[in-house]
């Protein structure tokens, strides 16, 4: 035992009070001493670190045999982390019934394994179990594990679990439900759930308020989190939600500029005056999808003016639109009729349908 808190403390630099320089290395050699000596949290810890290649070379299949000798000993029913462990190997491996199978005896030997849970719950949420259930039941079942290893404090699970609410995959959509479970994976620096809480703030769907300054800080809160899956398109929606909030802010002040100078017919002279002859209103949400914040500038004064500039602003684009597809209809039929004197067959072909937040479960699957 001696051994495997040496191993952990040149590990992570730091155990029971003491820190010295992290030495993986070191850490890798005390570990397999330890797990030779047969302590069975050294063992998991060793296949561990050889699936992932930290202190020694990565070699998954001696990792997958350390992680199999410490479920079967070490304490009267294995370790479960050991289990755990083994059951996530199969499933990055591909290999489903086989990582149900460990994951179940990970629960059994020890009910409440949040890491168990969790990927359990990836699992059916991906409709790979081998127990026979439908995919709409393997989706419920998901939610149910995700919330067990959520309020065990999974930060991974909180963050599947809020996609799923998002989604309204295997529960029922709940918008507000999905934010608090981001805000709190988020507070914990779990950077696609800074992310996904940014785009939900920027939205203001399904009784969230709109937050744009705090959405930007959440964008830049991922950007900064080295989260792979999140960071472009966070970095993105950042630096495009700054910008379209100070070019908002500046056109903003230049209408009420132009109010208070008497261009509504009569001087004002506050503040409030202005906004209320100039018919200004709070700005709503750009429509977007995947967090981007994207408006034109012509669009912008739209979201600050009454109605009577925004129905004209809105007349001017619709009649724009429509010389647009007459054009485009034309150009159709001229490639139409060159394909059919080459006698090329004609081929399917529609406009796309705008974006969405969040797609339907059969676009997520």
């Amino acid at each position: 035992m001696k051994l495997y808190q040496l191993s952990l403390l040149y590990l992570y630099g730091h155990e029971g009070g003491v820190s010295v320089s992290r030495a993986p290395a070191t850490a890798a050699s005390l570990m397999r001493r330890a797990a030779e000596a047969g302590y069975a949290p050294a063992q998991t810890a060793l296949g561990s670190m050889l699936l992932d290649g930290v202190g020694v070379k990565q070699d998954r299949r001696a990792g997958r045999r350390w992680l199999e000798t410490a479920a079967e000993g070490g304490a009267r029913s294995g370790d479960p982390n050991a289990m755990w462990l083994r059951g996530a190997e199969s499933l990055r491996s591909g290999d489903a019934a086989d990582g149900e199978k460990w994951l179940r005896r990970a629960l059994d030997a020890r009910a409440g394994h949040e890491g168990a849970m969790f990927a359990l719950g990836l699992l059916y949420e991906y409709g790979r179990s081998a127990g026979g259930l439908s995919k709409e039941a393997q989706a419920a079942e998901a939610v149910s594990l995700y919330r067990r290893a959520a309020a065990a404090g999974h930060a991974d699970a909180a963050y599947h679990l809020a996609l799923c609410l998002l989604y309204g995959r295997g529960v029922q959509q709940s918008m507000p439900e999905a934010a608090g479970l981001l805000q709190r994976a988020a507070g914990e620096g779990h950077g696609a759930a800074a992310f996904w809480l940014g785009t939900v703030l920027m939205q203001g769907r399904g009784g969230v308020e709109v937050d744009y300054d705090r959405s930007r800080a959440l964008f830049e809160q991922a950007a900064a989190s080295g989260d792979k899956r999140v960071v472009e398109q966070a970095r993105r929606a950042a630096a495009d939600l700054k910008d379209l909030l100070e070019r908002a802010r500046s056109r903003r002040q230049e209408v009420i500029g132009w109010v208070r100078a008497g261009g509504v017919g009569r001087e004002t002279r506050s503040q409030e005056e202005a906004e209320e002859a100039a018919g200004l209103r709070p700005m709503a949400a750009p429509a977007t999808a995947d967090g981007q914040a994207e408006a034109s500038a012509a669009g912008e004064l739209e979201w600050h003016l009454g109605p009577d500039a925004a129905a004209e602003r809105s007349r001017r684009r619709e009649a724009s639109a429509a010389k647009r597809r007459k054009l485009g209809d034309a150009l159709a039929r001229a490639r139409a009729e060159e394909r059919g004197r080459l006698g090329i067959p004609p081929q399917p072909h529609g406009r796309n349908r705008a974006g969405e937040l969040f797609p339907s479960t059969s676009e997520r699957d």
